[in-house]
């Protein structure tokens, strides 16, 4: 019997050389060497899983720690997409591979050719349609809703800026068939109560269009104010550009006292292509350590309060109001030291921030909006 059996293992092809076992070679280079012209339906190595609705497990082990890589086979049914191939690391879901062509990355429910839960780092270029695109192009959607590059703002060579707030009006230069508008809206007011600590108001929004235009046409524009601070706080208005009958639009932040929130967007200008951002809500104030102390000498309770800075408008960097801090006599109501490192809001669209004092109107009231048409 053990002859047959060794003249059956010489016939099927499989040779062992010093502990390394080769199928279809005579000099195997590892422990496993298959050696084999794979086809379609002959594959080179075939898993057969008997337990239902598996199609075999391959899994990859450390001797030392048992960490572990596997790749996971599965049909749920004859559908293409309830068959997958997973891959996990030590049983946590690293990345999933549909049947129906869905790839997801941290990601068990793929809806995409490739679906990401996670940030994304691209050494290299992004193609749309085989091109990386030109410099000075961006990413947008087209009428179609197709992804494409275009020019942003390489291809305006002019530019006009509105920042005093109140109405005022463009004319369309001769030869200009398409405007690029940057629209802020005007910063909410910040909350000032005397030694009460208060909430900043929150920034404007910003939006940023493409429109057609008529050489000739007169656009109205309309930049938002700032809204007023102290007790009586209000939000900041709108700043708008008029196109026909279409409307750009950037709202202006909320009052401390209506909920401090950033300012939104909204556009009326069908065909066009857009980006917007909400501004940044304004802070709320607190109580710093939340704790009351008393000076021995004198017996008066003292409080620490942090005012609640301003929200910055969309798209800008550090111009919500910075409120500061204060030391407040807690027992006769009175301001020690007031108004520490306080920074009033700057232009376009920063949320005033709150004020131990309600006639700091520098520093609580919002700045306004501003537009930018390049042409």
């Amino acid at each position: 019997m053990r002859y047959l059996f060794f003249i059956a293992f010489l016939t099927c092809g499989i040779s062992v050389q010093a502990q390394n076992v080769g199928v279809g070679t005579s000099a195997p280079a590892g422990r496993l060497h298959v050696s084999y012209e794979s086809q379609y339906k002959n594959p080179g190595i075939l898993l057969t899983d008997s337990t239902l609705q598996r199609m075999g497990i391959l899994q990859f082990q450390n001797v030392d720690n048992g960490k572990y890589i596997r790749a996971d086979g599965r049909s749920l049914s004859k559908n293409s997409s309830d068959s997958y191939l997973d891959i996990r690391s030590d049983s946590v879901l690293i990345a999933t591979f549909r049947g129906n062509g869905m790839l997801g990355v941290g990601n068990v429910s793929p809806n995409e050719s490739l679906d990401v839960a996670g940030n994304i780092n691209l050494t290299g270029n992004i193609k749309v349609n085989g091109t990386s695109g030109s410099p000075g192009q961006a990413l947008m959607m087209n009428s179609s809703g197709n992804m494409v590059w275009a020019s942003m703002a390489s291809s305006y060579s002019y530019f006009w800026a509105f920042k005093t707030a109140g109405n005022t009006n463009w004319t369309v230069p001769a030869g200009v068939t398409k405007i690029l508008i940057e629209a802020w809206g005007a910063g909410g007011g910040g909350r000032g109560d005397n030694i009460t600590v208060g909430n900043g108001g929150g920034g404007g929004g910003y939006v940023i269009a493409i429109a057609n235009v008529t050489p000739g046409d007169v656009l109205p524009i309309t930049i938002g104010t700032g809204g007023t601070g102290g007790s009586s706080n209000t939000s900041g208005t709108t700043t708008s550009v008029g196109i026909g009958a279409s409307t750009v639009q950037a709202f202006g932040g909320v009052a401390a006292s209506s909920g401090s929130t950033g300012g939104t967007w909204s556009i009326v200008l069908p065909g066009t292509t857009i980006v917007s951002y909400d501004g940044e809500d304004g802070e709320p104030g607190e109580l710093m350590g939340n704790e009351v102390f008393q000076r021995p000498a004198v017996g008066d309770d003292l409080a620490h309060y942090k005012y609640g800075n301003g929200g910055n408008c969309a798209n800008t960097t550090a111009t919500g109001g910075v409120g500061g801090t204060s030391t407040v006599n807690a027992t006769t109501a009175s301001i020690i030291f007031g108004a520490n490192s306080i920074k009033p809001p700057r232009k376009p669209g920063g949320g005033g921030c709150a004020t131990y004092s309600p006639s700091a109107s520098i520093y609580n009231t919002g700045a306004s909006g501003k537009v930018v048409i390049h042409w």
